[in-house]
């Protein structure tokens, strides 16, 4: 148990740096774009690895936090399919998270595709189409 609580918090701490370097890699503001689109490529990719931790040990909070900012590393990369799929993971896991806390089942609340106006301003953001009903 020591060492799967060692290790989540090793990768809590990726997961803030991520964050920050997230914000860093994608500011761009040397100039030298060529290369901040490298760094934010390698978060993504660190991200992506760390994500099945959290899902593993059933850290549900961590696991959509880290999609979330995948899901940002990814639009900035300007890759909106894969910034879309990260952001819906990472409403899944928050909902998965808040059964897991509260012991209540999970409930199939807001998704990426709900018509509130606070998802559109999430779709618009992240550059997300709606999804067409079959």
């Amino acid at each position: 148990m020591y060492k799967l609580n060692k290790g989540l918090k090793t990768l809590s701490a990726c997961v803030v740096f991520g964050a920050a370097a997230v914000m860093s890699a994608s500011s761009g503001a040397d100039g030298k774009v060529g290369r901040s689109h490298d760094g934010l490529n390698h978060v993504a990719m660190s991200l992506e690895k760390a994500l099945p931790a959290f899902v593993s040990a059933e850290d549900y909070r961590a696991a959509s936090n880290t999609a979330f900012l995948l899901a940002t590393a990814r639009s900035r990369l300007d890759q909106a399919v894969a910034a879309c799929a990260a952001l819906s993971q990472s409403l899944e896991y928050y909902r998965k998270a808040l059964a897991k806390e509260t012991g209540m089942p999970e409930e199939r609340g807001a998704d990426i595709d709900d018509n509130s106006s606070g998802m559109a301003d999430v779709r618009a953001k992240f550059g997300c189409a709606r999804s067409q009903p079959a």
